[in-house]
């Protein structure tokens, strides 16, 4: 266990439980308590990205409202509309393409705006800590694992091991029911991620480029199997003990990438064709409603939250 954690500033810091938030040095959890580090790069390939912060051609450009991912021949590329620039990056796997390739990919993308800046390069060790608690000491964030940008669930995961640790948190002792429940729910959130995040590889139709193949082809985790069968059967999603992504998301991707259900479920069959297009029509109104009565992304942006 850890005794102190000895700093330039304040000397020897003692306590009873120790949060390691060191980011991907994993300081505490890592190099001093030696937790396992569990690699995901068998079924997430892409560990590179350059990142660029490109300004807008006009001050009056409308901020996109959504992150826009673009499929590229070894990975995909970010774009993010921010308040005074966007942030775009290309995330790819050093497998299948060099830094230099990936480079003139994301220039293509970015056009002259992009001629003046140089990326900045990031490395990516996909996976996560196989135990996130040790002794006294709780890996927190980045620090705990990294599961790449596609779904941006670095915040959440890390909001999630807060609020796991609250509702555990010891009282004097490390209790070790509470460390196994921790990290027995820590394994799961993280390889539930991981699922999501394969399927939208392992759907693909895309066949132009080694990477796509080899994604396409991928050995899937036996979890993500049963969820695709299951839903190529009967259209079903059921969603498992509070995983981040609940049965609308999983049903958008399958869907959009082409997996569909070849039955569904009887009680449809209780709706008729009249009754069902009344419905989406009343559906539809409401929202257009919604939408005529809304600012703009960049008026909510200068009146809620100007930078």
């Amino acid at each position: 266990a850890i005794a102190a954690v000895h700093t330039q500033e304040a000397g020897a810091l003692r306590a009873d439980l120790y949060i390691d938030c060191s980011g991907f040095r994993a300081r505490l959890i890592g190099e001093a308590l030696g937790s396992p580090f569990k690699s995901m790069r068998d079924v997430l390939f892409v560990d590179r990205a350059l990142a660029m912060q490109v300004p807008y051609e006009r001050a009056d450009a409308p901020i996109a409202s959504v992150t826009i991912a673009s499929a590229q021949r070894d990975g995909w590329i970010w774009d993010i509309g921010l308040q005074e620039r966007r942030g775009i990056g290309h995330v790819y796997s050093s497998r299948h393409c060099d830094d230099e390739e990936a480079e003139r990919a994301l220039r293509r993308y970015v056009g002259p705006a992009g001629d003046a800046l140089m990326p900045r390069k990031l490395m990516l060790n996909i996976g996560y800590r196989e135990t996130q608690w040790v002794h006294n000491c709780v890996a927190v964030g980045l620090s705990g694992g990294f599961l790449e940008p596609l779904e941006s669930t670095s915040i959440y995961l890390a909001q999630s091991g807060i609020t796991r640790l609250l509702s555990l948190f010891p009282q004097g002792d490390m209790n070790p029911m509470l460390v196994e429940r921790y990290n027995r729910e820590s394994a799961f959130e993280y390889e539930r991620v991981r699922d999501f995040l394969i399927l939208h590889y392992k759907a693909t139709e895309r066949d132009d480029s080694p990477f796509w193949n080899h994604c396409r082809h991928l050995d899937i985790p036996d979890t993500l199997a049963h969820k695709i069968d299951l839903f190529r059967a009967s259209g079903r999603v059921f969603r498992e003990n509070g995983e981040l992504f609940g049965e609308t998301s999983w049903i958008q991707v399958m869907i959009g990438q082409g997996i569909m259900p070849k039955a569904y479920h009887p009680f449809a069959d209780r709706l008729s064709d009249a009754e069902l297009v009344r419905y989406l029509e009343d559906l539809k109104s409401v929202i257009a409603k919604c939408v005529n009565v809304m600012p703009t992304h960049a008026q909510f942006v200068a009146a809620q939250c100007a930078a």
